[in-house]
Order: C-alpha cells, then structure tokens, then sequence
C-alpha cells in the first residue's frame, strides 16, 4: 500500500556504501524502519543530511506489513538542518527518547506532534535553556499517560519516591513536581538539573519496563545542563 505521510527522523544507521537504515516517525504509520540510499552526491534525491535526528521529511513510500524493513519512494526535506551544538544535542535526545517509547508501526498523533513541536522550536530562533529536557520530558510524559502533576492521588508518584534511595533525590523529585504543579520548573540549578533528568528517566522506566537506555543523555548533560 503506497502511503504519503510526513516523518520525524529517529535514527539512522550506515550498513553498506551509500546504503542506510533510518527509523522515522511517521504521522500516518507510526515509527517504521526504512531502507534509504543516499549517495554523496548534489544530485541525490535523498541525500545524509535529510537523515539527521529531528529532521522533518514528507514522504512517499510502499507499506507492506510484513516486512520489517520498509521501502521510500521519495522524500523531501520540511524543516532546516539544526546547527547550533546545543540544538543539536536536543535533537539527539528527543529523537532517543521517542525511539526508545515508541512502538513499530503504532500511530499515535498525540507522540507525533510532541517531537513535531520540538521540530518546530529546533528550527526557531528561540536559544535552548537548562531546563528545556526536563519540560519536555514531563509534557512528553503527559502524552504517554504517566505525567507525575497529573498522578492526582500520588499513588505513582509515592511508588516511585519510595524507590529512591537517597534522601536528596526523593526531596528533589517531589520538588519538582510541586514546580511543574504551579507552572514553573524554571528554578533548577545546574546540579539538580543533571540529577532530575537521570531521575525522569528512572521515572520512564518504572512505567515502561520494556524502555531502552537513553544512550544520549551523556551528550545532552555535556552540551547544556
């Protein structure tokens, strides 16, 4: 079934000469893995730099369910490459993220404009702050259900402070969510921020046990915390 969809660049890996595997998020298809050639030439029609995480691409490609490997017809660039160090650590996070809480060949629009947003903010004008992972890892974790200021009867939320070993980390979460309850998580310094993303992903991972390492979060930290 040939499908036209817009996509947000996962990931993307090299396996042969001019020849890659990229996950995309598709709007229509959900997070599906493509075959792409892209050789080093002006005159490709796709080319590496379309391949970047957080890119925005319209696509054309045939969907056939039983394969695991699907194939683009054509694709075309939306959105500018991210240029600045800081963006693109974002980039490397976000679509880290995504991949690692997404499902093959499950659509979800409310996940697809959660990383189309940070798509839109990466190609704005606006600089990225300290503390910009850590709201999207709260507004990201509204869409998946499991946002902690919406966990009304604290029962998550008790769950997993009482996981915490260590009395600051428990005091720091809580904190954080009374923040993010009035609006404002803006109130982090440099230290609690780098502790408060390790612990959103602790978070993550004890409601979605099956959840991969986010393996970038080393570079975010290193880049902008």
């Amino acid at each position: 079934m040939e499908i036209k969809s817009q996509g947000i660049v996962l990931r993307c890996s090299k396996y042969s000469e001019n020849n890659y595997i990229a996950q995309i998020l598709t709007r229509e298809a959900g997070k599906l893995s493509f075959a792409v050639y892209a050789p080093q030439s002006r005159r490709a029609r796709i080319r590496t730099s379309m391949l970047q995480p957080l890119t925005l691409l319209e696509l054309d490609f045939d969907s056939k369910p039983s394969r695991t490997v699907q194939q683009i017809k054509d694709a075309k660039p939306l959105s500018l490459g991210v240029l600045s160090p800081a963006k693109i650590s974002v980039a490397m996070f976000v679509s880290d993220l995504v991949a690692c809480t997404t499902v093959d060949g499950n659509a979800d629009l409310s996940l697809y404009n959660k990383g189309l947003d940070v798509v839109k903010f990466l190609n704005s004008d606006t600089a990225v702050d300290g503390h910009f992972a850590i709201r999207f890892l709260l507004d990201y974790a509204d869409a998946l259900g499991f946002n902690p200021v919406r966990d009304f009867e604290n029962v998550v939320l008790r769950e997993f402070v009482g996981t915490l070993v260590e009395q600051r980390e428990r005091e720091l979460f809580i904190r954080l969510v009374d923040a993010a309850s009035g609006g404002n998580v803006n109130i982090f310094n440099h230290d609690e921020r780098k502790s408060l993303l390790r612990l959103l992903l602790l978070y993550y991972q004890m409601n979605l046990p099956d959840m991969p390492a986010v393996k970038s979060l080393d570079v975010l930290e290193e880049m902008y915390a």
